[in-house]
């Protein structure tokens, strides 16, 4: 549970990031990552960085194109690097909105053109969720399946 939200960001898939807390000793603090379809997860508590770096009065919180969040303490005098791993794709999902539709169509034929170019320009949504033909590669042999993920809303 966060108390006293004090800090927000947002990355480039558009999950949300919240950081506060420090209304009760010994001042939990905690920061939660929200992504689009809601789903909440905590990222850093009181206990920080798990290298000896507390986090004591969580206020603020950015991240970077990378995918790392970083959260300031006002009591523990501190920032902390926390590194957010990018999700397991879902195959045609190449916005990682967590679904597959129309939006993804553009991102899909970078990523099969330039599976290295369209992983150094969207580091936070990987390459991969290109193979919708499950053989680990990406390329043409793709398109098929992922017109079809796009024509019924989704892949399995």
């Amino acid at each position: 549970i966060l108390s006293n939200p004090r800090g927000i960001g947002v990355d480039v898939t558009g999950n949300t990031y919240v950081a506060g807390g420090f209304n009760e000793f010994p001042f939990f603090s905690r920061a939660f990552k929200i992504t689009p379809a809601g789903v909440i997860t905590e990222i850093i508590d009181f206990t920080g960085d798990g290298a000896g770096n507390g986090l004591n009065g969580g206020t603020g919180i950015v991240v970077d194109g990378a995918g790392n969040a970083y959260v300031t303490g006002f009591l523990s005098d501190n920032a902390l690097k926390i590194a957010i791993s990018a999700p397991d794709p879902i195959p045609g999902d190449m916005d990682c909105s967590g679904g597959v539709g129309t939006d993804d169509v553009e991102l899909f034929v970078e990523a099969v053109l330039d599976p290295a170019a369209f992983d150094a320009a969207h580091p936070l949504c990987d390459s991969t969720g290109a193979d919708v033909n499950g053989d680990t590669e990406v390329n043409g042999g793709d398109v098929p399946g992922f017109v079809a993920c796009v024509l019924s809303g989704g892949c399995q």
